[in-house]
């Protein structure tokens, strides 16, 4: 387990995120969360966002599930966030990518929130997150996500390959109050 403490000095009244990520022996993510104390109206309140992540048998993360409170409002929420449709069967560039970029921290699941690897990684941690879970080490097929409203909508993966059966096109997404698209073009010298 690691536990670290997020504040974010933009806006200090933001209140104070402690993560939590939970590995297996195998050191993938299996449980990843966020506990978001907040004064709000002169009373303390917290914010619980906790994601599982299952894997497929090669290794994949196949699901990620969500559980989210906030007892501000008393709302508690568990649903499947994103389910991944298959995977290709070759193309893990951009998880070696990552894992070069990142190296001993790459398994951690970062996003653009996290205020220490996004300066430190730039533009490449834009959505990491997502990132980790869509492409483990190949990249998905498919996807079916929940929006903010709720609804799931299934997502197409675009992804090309050379003649080295090396990644050249891949199309992910982060999901907003859409799923938007987000294409990777890897050009490679040699």
């Amino acid at each position: 387990m690691l536990q670290w403490e997020e504040y974010n000095p933009a806006i200090p009244d933001d209140g104070t995120t402690i993560r939590t990520v939970e590995f297996s022996p195998d050191s993938k993510v299996v449980l990843n969360t966020r506990e978001t104390l907040r004064v709000v109206n002169n009373a303390l309140h917290k914010y619980t966002w906790r994601d599982s992540l299952a894997y497929d048998n090669a290794g994949n993360v196949a699901k990620v599930f969500t559980y989210r409170t906030n007892d501000e409002d008393n709302v508690v929420e568990d649903y499947t966030s994103e389910e991944y449709l298959g995977r290709e069967s070759k193309g893990d560039q951009l998880s070696n990518q990552r894992k070069l970029i990142l190296n001993g921290i790459s398994n951690l699941p970062f996003d653009d929130n996290d205020e220490m690897i996004s300066y430190a990684a730039g533009i490449m941690t834009f959505q990491m997150e997502y990132e980790s879970a869509q492409y483990s080490k190949f990249p998905i097929k498919g996807a079916k996500a929940r929006l903010w409203d709720g609804s799931y909508k299934n997502f197409q993966s675009i992804a090309e390959f050379d003649n080295r059966d090396r990644l050249t096109r891949f199309t992910g997404f982060y999901v907003d109050l859409d799923i938007v698209p987000v294409e990777y073009r890897i050009n490679y010298y040699k």
